[in-house]
């Protein structure tokens, strides 16, 4: 059977049932690379060039970590996913950074996804993989049905409070396939009397070994942590609707907002987490933090990650946050 490698790294975090339905149902046998650890981590900042985030120099050690365990790598070029907005630059040239590290038998497969040439996107480029790999018209067609379900599932669940891997769990369900073995086994977070919204990009958030499992803590510290994910869509576009200008990118667009909708009192505090040298998290994060100055003045605080980071100081940063909400809730 035929080995596809998907790297749990960027936008793995937002379109894996996508993709995993979409190859399952064509046959081959899905291969994600393991959760992120040490080794992974250090293997990306090795061999990824100096500019990059955080996420990117984990991306190229999720690369490495399934050279020869699969027949082909699927690394999308991925430019526009919606109308109205791009992806970051780093994530349009993940099949040429990567090119050079990667000798499979049938290479790297890079469909081009971009919705503002009047096709239909991850259609048409998951269409073409599949016609390289020799699968018929009519399997490739039930897959794109299946793994369109299967994404529109997923999105929903995460809209009712589960976390990633519940939620996609979820989604196998729906769709009729096994579940998925995984280490991660949060489903949904404890209810809790203080609410704190959670901004950043999905592949540092529900990434635990980059986030150094910030979610999880929060939810300890007795905090339901709320991320961009979580919030309706109709209520993410009103937040963006105030903006003067549209934000340039797509990812941008969701956190910024989830971001008004919180700051309109929905919850008792915002955190940002950002990548050490993220072009876009820099502007996103100033504009958060000026609306937190305004209006309702909910207090914001802004975490920066790189391969540097320590427990210690994310840990202290936390609780000094939790305990001051607390405070501010019994005024």
């Amino acid at each position: 059977m035929l080995k596809v490698g998907l790297p749990r790294a960027l936008l793995y975090y937002q379109y894996y049932p996508y993709w995993s339905v979409f190859f399952e149902t064509l046959g081959t046998k899905v291969v994600p690379s393991p959760v992120t650890n040490e080794d992974i981590l250090m293997s990306g900042v090795q061999n990824a060039v100096d500019d990059c985030c955080l996420p990117v120099k984990c991306y190229f050690g999720h690369v490495l970590s399934l050279q020869d365990q699969v027949d082909v790598l699927f690394v999308p070029r991925v430019v526009c996913d919606r109308i109205g907005g791009l992806q970051c630059p780093k994530i349009l040239g993940l099949p040429d950074m990567v090119q050079g590290l990667w000798e499979p038998t049938l290479g790297i497969q890079a469909p081009t996804v971009d919705v503002r040439r009047g096709h239909a996107g991850w259609e048409q480029g998951l269409r073409a993989v599949g016609r390289r790999l020799g699968i018929s018209g009519a399997t490739m067609h039930r897959a794109q049905s299946n793994a369109e379900f299967a994404q529109s599932f997923y999105q929903r669940a995460l809209e009712g409070g589960l976390v990633t891997h519940e939620a996609y769990q979820a989604t196998r369900r729906a769709v009729g396939l096994p579940a998925m073995v995984c280490r991660n086994k949060q489903g949904r977070f404890a209810a809790a009397e203080l609410k704190i919204g959670v901004l950043g990009h999905p592949y540092l958030i529900y990434d635990p070994y980059l986030s150094q499992d910030l979610l999880a803590r929060l939810n300890s510290f007795g905090v339901t942590p709320i991320t961009a994910e979580m919030v309706p869509g109709a209520l993410v576009s009103a937040g963006n609707a105030r903006l003067v200008k549209p934000l340039f990118w797509s990812l941008g667009q969701r956190i910024l907002g989830a971001a008004a909708h919180f700051l309109d009192g929905h919850v008792d505090g915002v955190i940002h987490l950002t990548s050490f040298g993220c072009g876009p998290d820099s502007l996103v994060g100033e504009m958060i933090a000026r609306w937190a100055r305004r209006g309702k003045r909910v207090p914001f605080m802004s975490l920066s990650f790189d391969e540097h980071s320590g427990e210690a100081g994310l840990v202290t940063r936390l609780e000094a946050f939790v305990d001051m909400l607390k405070r501010r809730a019994v005024r």
